[in-house]
């Protein structure tokens, strides 16, 4: 369920990047601001997403209002986090460790060497094996790079996290 979100955060980011429209950059942020409340380390793909909405010029005053509009509209999600575990958990983040010893979360990370292997090889949850369509990402990958520099810093930024927190 939280696809959705990512896809229209990244959408929108994009399309602030190539207009300008510091709306879209505030929206892109509200969209990727709810991924939080899917999953804590969904906190780490929100500059991700950002990255877009900067555009692929130079870094000028509209970039960084578009920068600063993002990170308003994501800061809606965050807060709402942040006011659900003080009010369910009775602590600002609770998995780390502010809490009673009998109340913690498990940790967030594994071991991120034998998670990276197992999603590449593995014949249970091999990424290569199941989605063999990835492999064509890598090739469109140069073209989208060429054509829309910003997305593909985002795509590529976000997959390679997406990848990390998975395998871990």
């Amino acid at each position: 369920l939280h696809a959705p979100f990512a896809l229209l955060g990244l959408h929108l980011a994009w399309r602030a990047g190539r207009s300008g429209s510091w709306r879209s950059a505030l929206a892109a942020g509200a969209s990727a601001g709810v991924l939080l409340a899917f999953r804590e380390t969904f906190l780490a793909f929100v500059p991700c997403i950002g990255l877009a909405a900067l555009g692929a010029g130079p870094l000028d005053r509209g970039a960084l209002r578009r920068g600063a509009a993002f990170a308003a509209g994501s800061s809606l999600g965050l807060l709402t986090f942040l006011a659900y575990n003080v009010a369910r958990f009775g602590a600002l983040w609770p998995s780390l460790g502010d809490q009673p010893a009998a109340v913690l979360h498990p940790p967030i990370l594994g071991n991120p060497l034998a998670g990276a292997l197992s999603l590449l090889f593995s014949p249970g949850r091999s990424v290569i094996l199941y989605s063999p369509p990835l492999l064509l990402a890598f090739a469109g990958m140069a073209t989208l790079r060429r054509r829309e520099p910003a997305l593909a810093r985002a795509i590529l930024a976000a997959s390679a996290l997406l990848f990390a927190v998975i395998a871990s």
